[in-house]
């Protein structure tokens, strides 16, 4: 997950604060559980779709990063588990 991380750290500053912080949740990037769009809707007292939104916005707007970084949480997870 180390890496994963790294590749946020790179991106993170093209996200909003918003953004950042569903894509930490949706990947489980500070403790490696993922939650849909459902449980972070729930954290932050909002809809799914709005939440599903902000996944859609952030990967628009860095979509080979975003790519790069899912693929690393997903052999993060198939190793570890």
């Amino acid at each position: 997950m180390k890496k994963a991380n790294e590749i946020f750290e790179k991106i993170k500053d093209k996200l909003s604060p918003r953004e950042r912080d569903v894509i930490r949740l949706h990947l489980g990037l500070d403790d490696n559980r993922q939650r849909t769009a459902e449980q972070i809707a729930e954290l932050f007292d909002t809809t799914k779709e709005a939440i599903q939104q902000n996944l859609n916005s952030a990967c628009g707007r860095i979509p080979k990063e975003m790519e790069l970084l899912v693929k690393e949480v997903q052999t993060y997870i198939a190793n570890n588990n």
